[in-house]
């Protein structure tokens, strides 16, 4: 009679393992699942926050465009002038096709390459 206790007592605790194991298993996956779905949750909420941002910026780069374009529709000669810029084709440099080279800039007679 002893032994039979004795194997009963084995098997229960055999048992009592498994389910132990099984419970700390299930806990693992819930907080994981938790830990997921949050993760989830913060990550949608900062795609819609860089999504907005996305489109403020877009939105001053549009304003910049514009206000480029006409500035740059603005500028004629007389602006120019007025800026202090003035025009003298002595201070010019043309390439020249006999020596290759352009006054101030890069020969590009004897290069191999």
């Amino acid at each position: 009679m002893h032994l039979s206790k004795f194997k009963f007592n084995i098997r229960y605790f055999e048992n009592r393992k498994l389910s132990n194991a099984a419970f700390i298993i299930f806990v693992v996956f819930c907080f994981s699942y938790l830990y997921f779905l949050k993760s989830s949750v913060v990550y949608v909420v900062l795609r819609e926050r860089i999504f907005n941002e996305t489109l403020v910026m877009q939105t001053e780069v549009s304003k910049l465009e514009a206000e480029y374009i006409k500035i740059r529709n603005n500028i004629n000669m007389e602006s120019a002038v007025k800026l202090g810029f003035v025009e003298d084709f002595n201070n010019i440099n043309f390439a020249n096709i006999d020596s290759g080279l352009v006054k101030g800039g890069l020969s590009f007679l004897g290069n191999e390459i």
